[in-house]
């Protein structure tokens, strides 16, 4: 009888150790594609404050200029 007991505890380890394995395998792919969509998006964001920045510093030497004329 403990044959069965064992050979079904072996089992029942083999399939939640698989799952496990794959279960982490899939968490991280996962995450690592969080990560690089986030790296992505902060890239876009400070490209666009880098323009806006650049745009504010023009304004402000135009506006500069006209007031020492």
């Amino acid at each position: 009888m403990w044959q069965y007991v064992i050979g079904g505890a072996i089992i029942f380890g083999l399939i939640v150790g698989l799952f496990s394995v794959y279960n982490g395998r899939a968490t991280r792919k996962y995450i690592g594609d969080l990560i690089k969509e986030e790296a992505r998006r902060s890239q876009e964001i400070l490209e666009k404050l880098s323009d806006q920045h650049a745009t504010m510093v023009n304004i402000l030497k135009a506006s500069q200029i006209r007031e020492s004329h």
